[in-house]
């Protein structure tokens, strides 16, 4: 079996209802190509816009590796084990490319970092579960912490540190939706964006920890 690629005309009307509504813009069927996925998109891009020797500059991809080393690190101290982890991600890659990764520690995708660190773990527990977690104070107080190192990690190994909105103030939420909720308007916990401000300036103020090698 190979897949099915059929497009149904509604896929078609839907993007172009989108565009219109949102920016005006009214996008002709016949301009639409389907694609099963990013990856192949862009292959298909670079082989239709592009000619033999050009340049082409691509963003380098959220990077997951970098937040499973740190989250297990932060939750088991198994310092070997994480300094073995981060040295074996950045043989993988020349300098250039570790210095542009995309390190974060949570997205979309992942539970938030701070029931990530201090809640019990959703281990594919349904919506129903989710949905009616809520951390204790004392797992707040035990999480703060654990979120500062998790952000010292991020902020000062190589790579670009990348903060999921909401971290930074300690919101709270596994998988979607409850990892999406609006940025709220009184911060749970204002230390933690200090905290976070303060990282900031230092690794601005820092140019080895920009362009500097890790050395165990």
């Amino acid at each position: 079996a190979y897949g099915y690629y059929k497009v149904p005309d509604r896929y078609h009307e839907a993007f172009i209802a989108w565009e219109k509504n949102y920016h005006g813009y009214e996008v002709q069927k016949e301009c639409i190509r389907f694609a099963p996925g990013v990856v192949p998109a862009i292959n298909w891009l670079v082989q239709v816009m592009t000619q033999p020797g050009d340049g082409i500059g691509v963003m380098t991809p959220v990077y997951y590796p970098f937040m499973n080393a740190v989250l297990s690190f932060v939750r088991k101290g198994d310092g070997k084990a994480f300094t073995e982890q981060v040295m074996t991600l950045l043989e993988h890659y020349p300098a250039p490319a570790v210095h542009t990764l995309m390190n974060h520690l949570g997205t979309h995708d992942t539970p938030r970092l701070m029931p990530a660190l201090a809640g019990e773990p959703a281990a594919g527990r349904d919506r129903n579960w989710q949905a009616a977690q809520s951390l204790t104070k004392e797992q707040r107080e035990l999480g703060k912490p654990l979120v500062k190192l998790a952000c010292v990690l991020s902020y000062t190994l190589p790579g670009v540190p990348c903060v999921y909105y909401g971290d930074e103030v300690g919101m709270e939420g596994y998988t979607d939706p409850f990892n999406r909720a609006p940025f709220p308007q009184k911060a749970p916990s204002p230390s933690l964006l200090s905290f976070y401000k303060k990282m900031g300036k230092i690794r601005t103020a820092c140019p080895v920890l920009q362009q500097g090698a890790m050395i165990p």
